[in-house]
C-alpha cells in the first residue's frame, strides 16, 4: 500500500484499536511531510476518548459544512457532471476490486484508495481531485484549525498533487 492507501485509511470511522492500526501504518509512509501531518494527527487522537474521536470524526468528515468530503459535490454541486464522475469512479472501483466502504465513489477515501491502485483515466479527473480536496483542507483550516482532521486533509492534499503531477 502506498502513500495515498495508507492515507485513506485515516478517513475510515474511529473503533476500538484503530489509532494503533493508523500508527503503525506510519512506518509505511515514503514522504517525511505527509508523515508528519498523520503523526500530528496521531498524537492527537491519542489524547481523546474513543467517544471523543468519534464525535470528531462525525462532527468534522459527515456534518460540516466546511469538509463536504466528495469531491463531485465540490466541483460541480448536483449536477449531470457530479453524477457522469460518480459513474466512472464506481465503475473503476469495482474493476479494480476497492472497498468502498459504504461511501460514494467520490469520497476522499475511495479517490485515495483509487489514485493508490495506478493511474485514474476519468476525465477531469486530475484538476478536479486537487482542487476539491485543496479546497476541504483551506476551508476546515480556516474554520476549525485545531481540528485534528486538518493533518489528514494537509496529508491528501499533499499525496494528491505527488501522484498527480500538481506537486514537484
Amino acid at each position: 500500500m502506498g502513500d495515498a492507501g495508507i492515507i485513506a485509511e485515516f478517513f475510515v470511522y474511529p473503533g476500538p484499536g484503530r489509532a494503533g492500526q493508523l500508527r503503525d501504518l506510519l512506518a509505511g509512509i515514503a514522504d517525511d511531510t505527509i508523515k508528519g501531518h498523520l503523526a500530528a494527527f496521531v498524537e492527537q487522537i491519542d489524547q481523546m476518548p474513543l467517544a471523543g474521536w468519534e464525535e470528531l470524526a462525525t462532527r468534522t468528515l459527515d456534518l460540516s459544512p466546511a469538509v463536504v468530503p466528495y469531491v463531485g459535490h465540490r466541483a460541480w454541486g448536483e449536477n449531470y457532471h457530479r453524477g457522469r464522475f460518480m459513474a466512472e469512479l464506481a465503475h473503476l472501483a469495482t474493476e479494480r476490486g476497492i472497498d468502498r466502504g459504504g461511501e460514494l465513489p467520490n469520497h476522499v477515501m475511495v479517490i485515495l484508495r483509487l489514485i493508490d491502485t495506478g493511474p485514474v483515466g476519468v476525465e477531469e479527473f486530475s484538476t478536479v481531485v486537487p482542487q476539491a480536496i485543496a479546497g476541504m483542507t483551506d476551508e476546515l483550516a480556516a474554520h476549525d484549525p485545531g481540528n485534528s482532521y486538518v493533518h489528514v486533509l494537509h496529508a491528501a492534499d499533499r499525496v494528491v498533487r505527488l501522484e498527480l503531477g500538481a506537486l514537484t
